[in-house]
């Protein structure tokens, strides 16, 4: 199904896009089930806050990395500057993968690094980085420090969350998992930081497909006019058949 479906879109990058916005989709799923109704104790939600919050970091981390490889091998022009080679203009994605990780150009702790990284590497019309918006990258990056709290708890990494904690308003230690619970008033409107990070990482992936493959994106948002929520589930339609990761919950008569 996989090999098909590359076929009729001729683009791998899709099949990126599809396994992230899958798996988006079915942490928010899980987390809704579990924390609703009562059933599980408030320092149940609060594990469950940290894992979830780990688990969408760490996916969107992968994301990145294959989009900038599968966008480095479309155009090689960059590249080939960057590190004064001659090259086929277009490469394999292995071929890619291979020169960016023999480069080290894998490593990346914040927005800011992936997007030196990007600019020194992908030409302009095949960087996804750069359309990313500053509010975007900057609730991204407070993700990570929460994400390497979580992960560490070191006292390096509770020095930055406090600082993250600090812009907000909270002055005390909180576990991170309450952090991200607590619901306040956004720019966009109202919801908690968890609601926010899952908005945020949808929204990469909006708009990599947007870049990486305009007619699939087509698809899903015909025209500006397109509400984001029917888009959103029109791609949920399309993916469930580009991924390896299956929705059980998906409509059986898809």
């Amino acid at each position: 199904m996989i090999e098909e479906s590359n076929k009729q879109t001729g683009s791998l990058g899709v099949k990126f896009v599809a396994e992230f916005f899958n798996m988006l989709m079915a942490y928010q799923r899980i987390y809704i089930n579990l924390s609703k109704g009562g059933v599980l104790s408030n320092d149940a939600v609060v594990q469950i806050e940290e894992a979830f919050l780990l688990k969408l970091v760490t996916e969107w981390e992968v994301f990145s990395y294959n989009i900038l490889t599968y966008c480095v091998s479309l155009d090689t022009k960059k590249l080939s500057k960057n590190l004064d080679l001659t090259l086929p203009s277009a490469i394999t994605f292995d071929n890619a993968q291979a020169i960016i990780n023999g480069m080290n150009f894998t490593s990346f702790s914040n927005i800011k690094e992936l997007n030196v990284i990007a600019k020194g590497i992908l030409v302009s019309k095949f960087n996804p980085f750069q359309q990313f918006l500053r509010p975007m990258t900057k609730h991204i990056n407070e993700a990570i420090i929460i994400r390497n709290y979580i992960a560490h708890k070191s006292n390096s990494s509770k020095q930055k969350l406090l600082k993250v904690y600090r812009a907000y308003g909270i002055r005390k230690f909180v576990e991170p998992g309450e952090f991200l619970q607590i619901v306040r008033d956004f720019k966009i409107k109202t919801f908690s930081f968890s609601s926010l990070c899952y908005m945020i990482f949808m929204s990469v992936a909006v708009i990599t497909l947007r870049l990486i493959d305009r007619n699939i994106y087509n698809l899903a948002f015909p025209d500006d006019k397109t509400p984001y929520e029917m888009g959103i589930a029109k791609m949920y339609i399309m993916f469930n058949h580009l991924s390896q990761y299956k929705d059980p919950d998906f409509p059986a008569n898809f």
